[in-house]
């Protein structure tokens, strides 16, 4: 078994570093030299790996998390997820260049959340299916065989890539 850390979760970095507490670089330097990690983790949505077609786009804690794995024999693992309750209803997780591509569809309030419709793509849309191979072979061609690489993760449907949309 392996124990997992996130360096980033899909509310961003940790609470420490968006309260200006520590640095990215502190943060996944403290929790790649916990003695019990094996894996970092980076759990974000599409938005931040990709702002344009045809390029990767990796948020700066991608290099500080591989370079940490590669410095203190750790792995990575990551999830590329398109939605999670954290920004919506006011942005959604759909990189920038898409918005005006893939129709986005409200599936309606979410009990307990911030007020105001949810929405998601349309998942069957032509643009949507083309960008989705797309991002899922730029992936491939930066991380296939990388020793670093201990699992990568698309599920893009649904909340947090969980295959639901709450109600």
């Amino acid at each position: 078994m392996d124990w997992v850390e996130y360096a980033w979760e899909e509310s961003g970095p940790s609470l420490a570093t968006r309260a200006g507490r520590e640095t990215f670089a502190q943060h996944v330097e403290k929790i790649s030299s916990l003695p019990f990690v094996d894996v970092l983790y980076i759990r974000c949505d599409w938005r931040n790996v990709q702002s344009r077609p045809r390029q990767l786009d990796l948020d700066p804690v991608w290099q500080l998390t591989l370079d940490a794995a590669k410095r203190k024999g750790l792995r990575v693992a990551f999830r590329i997820q398109l939605s999670n309750t954290s920004f919506q209803p006011e942005q959604v997780a759909l990189p920038e260049f898409l918005r005006d591509r893939v129709p986005l569809v409200k599936i309606g309030k979410i009990p307990g959340k911030e007020p105001g419709e949810y929405r998601e793509p349309r998942y069957d849309h032509p643009e949507f299916q083309k960008a989705f191979a797309e991002l899922t072979d730029l992936l491939a061609a930066r991380f296939e065989g990388d020793p670093l690489i201990e699992w990568m993760d698309l599920m893009q449907y649904g909340f947090w890539g969980e295959g639901h949309t709450s109600n």
